[in-house]
């Protein structure tokens, strides 16, 4: 049986499409007859644009898991609400729980007349969403609390991140510890900026000796942070995964 991951919101895009590329990050995960939204990207309305590219009906979606609540994981909620019957399962830490802003709501906010079609779901241990896909506890602390999803595939496990900020090592051995494996292949965010240098080569260290290989990197880690990377683990050890990009993996 295969899993297909699916990009739906990056800062880069299909290239010849009018898929629409902007900050933030949502990956659709199909697996176990279940379809799992991972994060939500931080615009409604370009989440909602892209889906219907990609031919997504918003109500075919199940499950949404949120990896943590800054603007560019879970700002686009509200508008994938408005466009289901509801309810939906929102898993996430329980400091995504959002609230009420002077111009607009932060972390998983909601209006209240979408609150009914959102069953919050906080996240404080390991969680299976279905056979073979896992939800982490949250890593890290002072508000930045993150999940990752965890797909178990044939070669081993798959690591769907949203910023990693917590350092891949960590994500790394926590994969270990739980499923007796280092992750085979680390998809999404890891949250290295343009002047971090010594953070990318850092996390090149950790893949390489860990045996992580297969690498689909984008949202917050910077262009600069992949070239450098590529030094080390050369030009095809970090493929960029932009809207429309799919991966798929035998589980």
């Amino acid at each position: 049986m295969q899993a297909k991951i699916l990009c739906v919101y990056d800062e880069g895009a299909a290239v010849d499409t009018p898929l629409i590329g902007a900050q933030g990050l949502a990956l659709l995960v199909d697996v176990d007859g279940q379809r799992t939204l991972f994060d939500t990207g931080m615009r409604p309305r370009y989440l909602a644009h892209n889906l219907d590219y990609l031919d997504i009906d918003p109500a075919s979606i199940d499950v949404v898991a949120v990896s943590h609540g800054h603007r560019d994981h879970a700002g686009g909620l509200a508008g994938l609400l408005e466009r289901i019957e509801g309810p939906v399962d929102v898993y996430a830490p329980e400091s995504a729980r959002g609230r009420k802003g002077l111009m607009r709501g932060s972390g998983l906010y909601v209006p209240a007349e979408l609150a009914g079609k959102m069953v919050f779901k906080p996240v404080d241990d390991w969680l299976q969403l279905s056979d073979n896909l896992f939800m982490s506890p949250p890593l890290g602390g002072n508000g930045d609390e993150e999940c990752f999803l965890i797909l178990k595939t044939k070669k081993g496990p798959v690591v769907l991140s949203g910023c990693s900020h917590c350092g891949v090592q960590t994500v790394i051995d926590l994969v270990r510890d739980r499923f007796g494996s280092a992750p085979k292949a680390y998809i999404g965010g890891i949250h290295i900026e343009k002047k971090e240098k010594a953070k990318a080569q850092e996390a090149s260290e950790a893949f390489q000796s860990s045996g992580c290989s297969d690498l689909h990197l984008n949202h917050c880690t910077s262009r600069d942070a992949i070239t450098e990377m590529r030094v080390k683990l050369g030009l095809h050890g970090v493929e960029n995964f932009y809207v429309g990009n799919t991966l798929e993996y035998e589980v």
